[in-house]
């Protein structure tokens, strides 16, 4: 298909499977070749949502440079594909499944434990993993997910002296620390940034979540 051509079929299509008002939404896609023709990712982000976060940034003298899906830019800058990605946080985490490229399922969740109450927010998140994973289980079940299962760990993990230790005690699952794919200052604590590196190395997509210099607020999730 011509570029113009597989963009109104999205867009139709996109209309036609996002259970919001396409005036109330701005959407972004992806799209590469398969064997059955085109496999496209379509995101849909309310407009309200987005011009709100644009106008704070505003607000505060700065000027948006770009926008994007957490789980994408953490899958970015983890360098992951395939597999299970868990960010912990201070108060909250994210837990991506990853199937070619594309996220598959997500979820950012609080943390009720208090963040200097580590085992308790060890065990927290332990519980959380495996109601989720048994929710993707049913809900996505064409793509594997095994104790073989790589589960790529980002944030307060790499904190921890022996933080891939106690993760392997509670998670059924490969762990695996990410390694930089950047260069850092000695003592930058690059694995708390694994969704800002991510950002920066944004890939394509048509339309994008970023207002053109022109003061153009047509953006996309």
């Amino acid at each position: 298909l011509r570029d113009s051509e597989l963009s109104r079929a999205v867009m139709f299509e996109g209309r036609r499977q996002v259970p919001m008002t396409a005036a109330d939404v701005y959407f972004a896609w992806n799209a590469i070749r398969d064997a059955d023709g085109y496999a496209v990712y379509l995101a849909a982000a309310r407009r309200e949502m987005i011009d709100a976060l644009i106008a704070a940034v505003a607000a505060a003298g700065l000027q948006v440079e770009r926008m994007d899906l957490k789980p994408l830019a953490l899958a970015r800058g983890m360098g992951v594909a395939d597999g299970l990605l868990l960010e912990w946080g201070a108060a909250e985490a994210t837990l991506v499944l990853m199937a070619r490229g594309r996220p598959r399922f997500f979820r950012t969740f609080l943390l009720d434990a208090p963040a200097d109450d580590v085992e308790a927010q060890l065990d927290e998140l332990a519980l959380s993993l495996n109601a989720l994973i048994k929710f993707i289980r049913g809900s996505a079940s064409d793509v594997p997910i095994t104790p073989a299962t790589p589960l790529f760990l980002g944030g307060r993990f790499s904190f921890l002296p022996d933080g891939p230790q106690r993760a392997e005690q509670r998670f059924d699952f490969r762990v695996t620390l990410p390694t930089t794919r950047f260069t850092a200052p000695p003592g930058f604590p690059w694995e708390a940034h694994f969704a800002g590196a991510g950002l920066i190395q944004q890939s394509r997509w048509r339309n994008r979540l970023t207002p053109s210099q022109g003061g153009d607020t047509r953006v996309a999730a």
